[in-house]
């Protein structure tokens, strides 16, 4: 908890180099949103419950099982992905890509 407190912190220096945050927590929303409103977050979190993203990305940490409480915890990470802009599309809207 203490890293999404100093994320806070910082949020303005996040968005002043045009970083967005968003975290990805194994927690159900409705306990991620008792967090957010206790501590005045103003970032995205992201539920995974069933440690699908995790998985994918291949950093789901082994040490516990289906059922256990931490089941889902990733091995520490950070991920940076940026949208690549693309010519409008027919009707003027844009497109973007996330890479």
């Amino acid at each position: 908890m203490v890293q999404f407190m100093q994320l806070q912190k910082n949020l303005a220096a996040f968005h002043e180099a045009g970083i967005e945050v968003v975290v990805l927590t194994h927690d159900d929303p409705s306990l991620q949103q008792l967090f957010i409103d206790k501590n005045g977050i103003e970032y995205a979190f992201l539920s995974d419950i069933d440690a699908y993203p995790v998985k994918v990305l291949g950093i789901l940490n082994g040490g516990y099982e289906p059922g256990d409480g931490a089941y889902g915890i990733p091995h520490p990470f950070i991920c940076f992905a940026s949208y690549i802009n693309h010519p409008p599309k027919a009707d003027g809207g844009k497109q973007n890509t996330l890479s």
